[in-house]
């Protein structure tokens, strides 16, 4: 069994994510190698029975039915996903009501209970807004692209053609991912025939990093895993709109590995996966840290022990 120093050991973990994710069922099965019990605990899943009491004098009581099979549970914040009412209420109000009611018990209780939760939802969240994480990562050192965040034609007409002047090519971004589809990064070359389209929300501009190496990050507490990416299509901005990329191995300059770390810490994140592009004079530049990034291509391909990694940072209390 995992040997764990702290006062108080976590019996058991939950992993908060849909029921048939890769990531979660490598980490449970990671879990219950170290001899702990482990749950995959779905909130859409939940909207059955549910019982637990606030009266005890001392904590809350484990529910009579539910996902949680621990009150010393140590929890994996995994791509959470929001309860979803049955299929026979079909009025639009009702079904926001009733999932919210089942959100607001689940994790009401997941949070009461639970000695910790990685990474913490709050933390998570102000750390999936991009704004967010590019100005903390000037902050700790890190270099960044020249970035606009705008709705204003004039004014990213004005950064686009700045870049032109200076050789550089413009790339735009999503604030935020699309449902069910990659928010893949894309050249702009001008905004003729757009204008409208982009007063309706802002977007973020970014000055384009050509092509040198771009770097591949999974971080769990001091531990990094770091890979190159290989791709043959030299001429695509966004790595991951190939579909026929390789990883290789790789170690960080200490430099960088000591601004990232700054940038975890910074942000409050024990787990993530970073973006970084080194272009061809060497400088490393910051792309994005996805709290909940997908990991388990570099541990099939590499052979690094990510699943592993993060099944005992749920069991070490921090």
């Amino acid at each position: 069994m995992f040997s764990y120093s702290g006062q108080v050991e976590p019996k058991s973990v939950t992993i908060v994510a849909p029921s048939g994710d890769l990531h979660a069922n490598a980490v449970k099965r990671e879990v219950e190698l170290l001899g702990y019990p482990c749950t995959i605990a779905d909130p859409r899943e939940t909207l059955q029975s549910l019982a637990y009491g606030l009266d005890s004098e001392d904590e809350l009581s484990v529910p009579a039915a539910g996902p949680v099979a621990d009150t010393a549970t140590s929890v994996w914040w995994r791509r959470p996903v929001k309860a979803i009412a049955p299929d026979h209420i079909s009025n639009r109000e009702f079904r926001r009501f009733i999932g919210a009611e089942w959100d607001a018990a689940f994790y009401g209780y997941l949070r009461s209970v639970a000695l910790q939760i990685v990474n913490d939802p709050a933390a998570e969240h102000k750390a999936s807004l991009k704004v967010v994480q590019l100005a903390t990562a000037r902050r700790v050192g890190l270099t960044i692209p020249r970035t606009l965040v705008t709705n204003d034609p004039v004014r990213a007409s004005e950064f686009i053609e700045t870049g032109r002047r200076k050789g550089r090519r413009t790339v735009v971004k999503p604030l935020t991912p699309p449902a069910n589809q990659l928010g893949e990064t894309r050249v702009v070359e001008g905004l003729e025939g757009r204008q409208d389209a982009l007063r309706q929300a802002p977007v973020i501009l970014q000055e384009c990093i050509e092509r040198g190496t771009d770097l591949r990050i999974t971080v769990v507490d001091d531990e990094m895993f770091a890979a190159t990416v290989d791709s043959e299509r030299d001429a695509l901005v966004d790595w991951r709109a190939d579909e026929n990329v390789s990883y290789t191995r790789t170690n960080l300059d200490p430099r960088l590995e000591d601004r990232l770390a700054g940038l975890m810490d910074a942000l409050g994140l024990r787990t993530g996966s970073i973006d970084v592009r080194v272009s061809a004079d060497g400088t490393p530049f910051f792309f994005e840290v996805n709290p909940s990034g997908q990991f388990l291509f570099l541990e099939l391909e590499l052979d690094y022990p990510i699943a592993g990694a993060l099944a005992r940072a749920l069991l070490t209390l921090r």
